[in-house]
């Protein structure tokens, strides 16, 4: 017979305070913070609610105080949403086409009339300018003090 899930997140959240040396049960804020991330980092698709509901449901039975309402907990869960939903968003860096077809040319791209002209009209000092590699040297005494000497 197979145990609940619910076990399963209970027994791996012991585990984990065990190594640690943290309490699992009355569990501190920090503690459930710390461990959904180390969650999230050892898999990216982690049912968060599943892991918060399971731990407020052994502190309710415990007569313990849950610490999922913490703010330190909820600004955890709503950044690893975050973060669960960017990479879900994301685009892959290279498009199947252009790696398929690697002996084409690459794409001509459309010249505009427009930029060549406002390139034009910059100062060539501009075009001349470069990063310094020391910082330029200024003097530390006011202009007025020379009689410090």
């Amino acid at each position: 017979m197979a145990k609940p899930v619910s076990d399963t997140i209970w027994r791996d959240f012991i585990q984990w305070c065990a190594k640690r040396r943290l309490r699992s049960l009355p569990a501190h804020p920090w503690t459930l913070a710390a461990y959904l991330r180390w969650r999230h980092e050892k898999d990216a698709d982690v049912d968060l609610k599943s892991i918060t509901e399971t731990i407020r449901r052994t502190h309710k039975k415990a007569e313990k105080r849950s610490p999922h309402r913490e703010p330190i907990v909820e600004r955890t869960v709503a950044l690893i949403k975050n973060k669960q939903a960017v990479r879900s968003e994301g685009s892959d860096l290279f498009d199947a086409d252009s790696l398929l077809f690697a002996d084409a040319k690459p794409p001509v791209e459309a010249i505009d009339d427009e930029d060549d002209e406002a390139s034009d009209k910059t100062p060539q000092s501009a075009a001349r300018r470069t990063l310094r590699s020391q910082p330029k040297l200024v003097s530390r005494r006011p202009k007025g003090d020379e009689s410090a000497d």
